[in-house]
């Protein structure tokens, strides 16, 4: 177990607990005000919320992760001294439930900085905290509402029975009674619980609505939402042979739909989104191709009613900028320019929808009938005048395409996959692009082959003036060419292809414990978990994946982007949360048969 633990569900997450005393780094949950996410952390550094019986009895604490999910920590000389952290599913507020030490049983909530964050984090400046004490009968509470000119959220405190709160903001610990408190922070709230030591932390867009979160652990004790969030967790197990896999593919799926995937607290629509925690470097954005290509694959086989959800979200707020680099959660533009890839994201996850669920047709509602005639559209416009090859201005790691190298072998391939996998929902709702799809898979493959093999081996990509490049990317690989069903695994191209890609002639492919592609994006060759995990779903070096995400440590067990090489641990891109589901996806066809 490493020095910090994940854990949150769709309204709240908590990126890091840190083992050694038991402590919340900071939380946050998602606005779609904000157009991403409002993150509370602690005081200079320190943890947001701390509890003094854990602090004193420091690194003495042995933690499990019940479902590979749900956080529980035990004192090495006595287990009896046991506690939890958890995020009750489909509710909005986190309990901690923490061991009944001897001495006084306080939690301090240390509220210093608060972000903004929408692919870059950023402080918030010059808000105001107001304080005060809330009791409903026998239930009181503690209210922190944060004010940036308007209410952007607020925060309920509550133990589950009597309790004292004592608020430290200038050096000295006074109670408010009925008093309220105006501050520009930071302050401390001290919480002792005067009889058991269970703290619930609600949140809400008010502080009757924060306030109301936690009575929710009145109505269902908290002893039994944990007990039904564990269950709910066991429900969606994937199970494998090989314990450690399945222990990385439930860690991943769990991290994935929790932590890719939310809930906006202001509008209650669910969203997706790179990862929700600020250790990735560009969380909390929204890329076609990470949620559709790799997320989705996994949602859609292990949990339906996210998977459709994660569908109705691209094909709703998304749609109008679909195919553009990345966009904040509201569907409007972050980042430029066109990538081919993601343009077609939306409608492979529509078809493999159709081919797992044929029954369920939502693709006959008129949301996506229109998003259906809207993504063709926009394809035909990348058509090269003379050629049936389509064009990009970003590859798929998001950089720029080089030399005017702007037709993909691995896009067009894609085109041919979405295309194919459609066909029997265009034939319905879309005859048009039934007709223009049994056309133009065929030529496009032609044009593949005329144009994008040099010298018996698939080129990356091409100007089709002439010029070409070998070369591969992670985030949407060569290896993949029979899993979109290009090719076959013993087509001899594809296999020369295989060959050299995983030789030493190729620059972005080292030999170590480790080994697997690399590419540019990142500053050295670093083996990505992307190309493990493309190698199990081609089929085509699924032993040599499999044993690599086996084997890699990456994040505790999380999807990271790249690893070291020997170690396999993170070198870029930590607690990455489509790839996440990525990983899980891998794990489950390269072991499922």
């Amino acid at each position: 177990m490493t020095s910090q633990i994940p854990t949150g569900n769709e309204y709240l997450c908590v990126p890091t607990i840190r083992t050694a005393d038991a402590s919340i780094d900071s939380l946050n949950v998602i606005l779609m005000g904000l157009e991403g996410l409002l993150e509370f952390c602690g005081i200079n550094g320190e943890p947001l919320l701390t509890y003094s019986g854990a602090g004193r009895e420091r690194d003495q604490w042995k933690w499990t992760l019940a479902e590979n999910w749900l956080p529980r920590f035990a004192h090495q000389s006595d287990v009896s001294l046991s506690g939890a952290i958890f995020t009750p599913v489909g509710q909005r507020f986190l309990v901690y439930r923490a061991p009944a030490t001897a001495n006084a049983q306080t939690f301090t909530f240390a509220l210093g900085d608060v972000y903004q964050t929408a692919n870059i984090r950023h402080r918030l400046p010059d808000l105001t905290f107001v304080l005060h004490e809330f009791n409903w009968g026998w239930k009181p509470g503690f209210m922190i509402s944060i004010y940036a000119g308007t209410l952007l959220a607020s925060i309920a405190l509550r133990c589950t029975g009597p309790a004292k709160f004592e608020v430290d903001g200038d050096g000295s610990r006074r109670c408010l009674g009925g008093q309220q408190l105006s501050t520009k922070g930071p302050f401390r709230i001290h919480i002792n619980c005067e009889q058991e030591p269970t703290l619930l932390v609600g949140v809400g867009l008010s502080a009757v609505g924060a306030y109301s979160a936690t009575l929710e652990a009145h109505r269902v004790t908290p002893a039994e939402w944990e007990a039904e969030t564990e269950h709910w967790l066991a429900r969606r197990a994937i199970k494998a042979k090989d314990a450690e896999l399945a222990r990385k593919a439930n860690r991943n799926a769990h991290f994935a739909r929790f932590f890719a995937m939310g809930r906006a607290l202001d509008t209650d629509e669910t969203v997706s989104m790179t990862s929700r925690s600020y250790r990735y470097y560009v969380s909390s954005a929204y890329w076609d191709r990470d949620s559709l290509l790799w997320l989705y694959p996994f949602l859609v086989r292990n949990d339906k009613a996210h998977a459709e959800q994660l569908l109705r979200f691209a094909f709703g707020r998304q749609l109008n900028a679909t195919g553009i680099h990345s966009r904040y959660i509201s569907g409007r533009i972050l980042e430029y320019g066109f990538e081919l890839d993601e343009l077609l994201a939306p409608l492979v996850a529509l078809g493999q929808w159709n081919k797992l669920y044929p029954k369920d047709k939502i693709w006959e509602e008129d949301g996506f009938r229109r998003g259906i005639d809207v993504l063709m559209q926009r394809f035909t416009e990348r058509r090269h005048e003379k050629v049936a090859l389509y064009s990009t201005e970003l590859m798929p790691t998001d950089d720029l395409v080089l030399d005017g190298r702007a037709y993909l072998t691995y896009n067009n391939a894609l085109a041919i996959y979405a295309m194919t996998l459609c066909q029997p929902i265009f034939k319905r709702v879309a005859p048009k692009w039934s007709t223009f799809a049994a056309r133009e898979c065929p030529a496009i493959k032609r044009e593949i082959r005329k144009r994008l093999v040099v010298k018996g081996l698939f080129q990356w990509a091409a100007d089709l003036k002439g010029d070409v490049e070998f070369y591969d990317e992670a985030a949407g690989s060569l290896v993949l060419l029979p899993y979109l069903g290009f090719c076959a695994a013993s087509d001899p191209t594809y296999k020369r292809t295989l060959k050299h890609l995983y030789s030493k002639d190729y620059p972005y492919y080292r030999s170590g414990p480790f080994a697997e592609l690399g590419n540019r994006h990142t500053d050295s060759p670093h083996p990505w978990v992307l190309s493990a995990c493309s190698s199990v779903i081609s089929g085509v070096r699924v032993k040599e994946g499999l044993d690599f995400l086996r084997r890699a440590p990456m994040d505790d067990g999380i999807a990271c982007e790249s690893v070291d090489i020997n170690s396999g641990t993170p070198t870029s891109g930590q607690h990455f949360g489509t790839c996440a589901g990525y990983v899980a996806y891998a794990i489950l066809a390269g072991t499922s048969g």
